[in-house]
């Protein structure tokens, strides 16, 4: 699976998701659309931009995940085995899926 652009990332004009610094940085990721007033005008709501910010902060939480699984004792997270169903347990397994979702972990 192909990795995707480094973080971190930003918002820009609260609809324009873009790499903060690098060779890529303000290249546009993706934009979040809202909602058309007119033939010129748009209209972003609130939802969409918190859906931008949280696109952008995607690659610094699936590494913040990463690390909390390493530094919980698990260097290989992804050979961690998980039984049981206890609040850890799940949020482990919950922490791997997200990341193999992501590209990061591999299956």
């Amino acid at each position: 699976m192909t990795k995707p652009t480094p973080g971190p990332w930003q918002t820009i004009d609260g609809a324009e998701i873009a790499p903060c610094a690098g060779p890529s940085a303000h290249v546009e990721l993706c934009r979040i659309v809202g909602i058309r007033k007119g033939e010129s005008s748009w209209y972003m709501p609130d939802e969409a931009r918190a859906n931008a910010r949280l696109i952008a902060a995607a690659p610094e939480m699936a590494e913040a995940l990463a690390a909390i699984l390493k530094h919980a004792g698990w260097p290989e997270p992804e050979k961690v085995a998980v039984h049981g169903d206890t609040p850890l347990c799940v949020a482990i397994g919950q922490a791997r899926s997200a990341l193999r979702k992501a590209g990061i972990l591999e299956d």
